[in-house]
């Protein structure tokens, strides 16, 4: 969709200003075409009926909402008439286009009809707060400037907030909120403390924490292994032990039996020796 629109015809309401008007008029005529209230060049002229008095219709219709009486001879009610001559004569006035680069100079009556053709009325930019415009025949100059306005909407890359382009800066530094992490030191934080306090000596000092830490951490992980290394082995010497101490007992048990055996036999021996 165009992001841009063509200017309004200029609809001169409360008349014309006379700065717009080339053709000459004397002093007494120039009294006549001129608007008693908004003093320009009478526009959608209304006369009074009973006076002459020429107004802009726009002019003559807020006047009477209050009073409905001729704003110069007082008469009520205000009563208009159609003066043909005179209409006559200002359609003929010569007037500056009111787009500036145009040099045609279209009648009075044909002010209107003049500017809804005219190639040098305005595209303007539709992008609030921009205030860029380029006439028909620069359409091209229009349409690149909309694609690179500093007005138009764009969405922030990393948190997707939609803003204009010109306030990107400003959120990114002090509003986004977004979590990034420095590929340098890993630290976490948003994107503006990353884009505004994020600097070489900050990420210095967080490179030395982070590998300091990692080092700690890599000793602290080797030191687990080594002491469940360690249990491991006090377990499988505690396994060997009551193994031992089994065998011990057994072995015991079997010297006990021996002994009895001995002292057996030895007192059998010496009950033969007493027989004899």
């Amino acid at each position: 969709m165009e992001n841009y629109s063509i200017s309004p015809i200029i609809e001169p309401k409360d008349g014309i200003s006379f700065d717009l008007l080339l053709t000459n008029v004397d002093k007494s005529t120039l009294e006549i075409i001129t608007c008693p209230i908004c003093l320009n060049l009478v526009w959608n002229i209304i006369d009074c009926g009973h006076c002459g008095s020429l107004f802009c219709k726009h002019c003559i219709d807020e006047a009477i909402k209050s009073n409905n009486s001729c704003p110069v001879c007082r008469h009520v009610p205000f009563e208009t008439t159609q003066s043909k001559t005179i209409r006559k004569i200002i359609d003929k006035y010569k007037l500056k286009c009111p787009n500036n680069s145009c040099k045609e100079n279209p009648e009075y009556s044909e002010y209107i009809s003049h500017q809804e053709k005219c190639k040098f009325r305005k595209y303007r930019c539709n992008n609030e707060g921009c205030d860029f415009e380029a006439s028909l025949i620069d359409k091209e100059n229009m349409e690149a400037h909309t694609k690179k306005c500093q007005y138009r909407n764009i969405i922030c890359q990393y948190c997707n907030k939609t803003l204009k382009e010109i306030d990107f800066v400003n959120h990114l530094n002090n509003e986004c909120s977004k979590i990034v992490e420095c590929d340098d030191c890993h630290q976490k934080m948003t994107t503006s403390e990353f884009l505004g306090k994020h600097d070489a000596v900050s990420c210095l000092k967080n490179q030395l924490d982070y590998y300091k830490n990692k080092i700690n951490d890599e000793q602290t992980e080797s030191f687990k292994k080594e002491i469940d290394k360690m249990k491991t082995e006090i377990n499988d010497l505690k396994k060997e032990n009551f193994d031992l101490k089994k065998q011990n007992i057994i072995l015991s048990n079997e010297k006990e039996k021996l002994k009895e055996e001995i002292n057996k036999l030895s007192l059998n021996k010496k009950r033969k020796r007493t027989k004899d």
